[in-house]
């Protein structure tokens, strides 16, 4: 999605706490400006979209920062499972996080292939 993309760009850049309505607020007039400047989208960002976005962003950092590791240390498949089952976010999405959680940590990519089969 590519206003998911834009949010995370921008959360990355500009912001380090997304957290209050306030915040929200202000991240989400700045994206809708940004998008409508650029051409991206052609009326205002939908707040129950931008919500979601928010959510699903939150949900990926709880995986990369606390779960991912953990399921990495610990050789924890079910959590990996239950999280691909619960989180609601798209499989494939999650497996190319952890490509590139694996590629900035420098990690084995037999290791990633093994946590994709189930077989840690």
């Amino acid at each position: 999605n590519i206003v998911l993309s834009h949010a995370k760009e921008h959360i990355r850049t500009r912001y380090s706490r997304y957290n209050t309505q306030s915040e929200q607020n202000e991240l989400r007039r700045e994206l809708n400006d940004e998008l409508l400047q650029s051409g991206v989208i052609n009326k205002a960002l939908d707040p129950e979209l931008f919500q979601t976005i928010i959510h699903n962003i939150k949900k990926e950092a709880i995986y990369l920062r606390q779960l991912l590791p953990e399921i990495i240390a610990n050789d924890n498949i079910e959590l990996r499972n239950d999280f691909l089952a619960n989180s609601g976010l798209d499989h494939f999405y999650i497996e190319e996080l952890e490509r590139e959680y694996f590629t900035l940590n420098r990690l084995e990519g037999e290791r990633l292939q093994r946590l994709r089969s189930g077989k840690l």
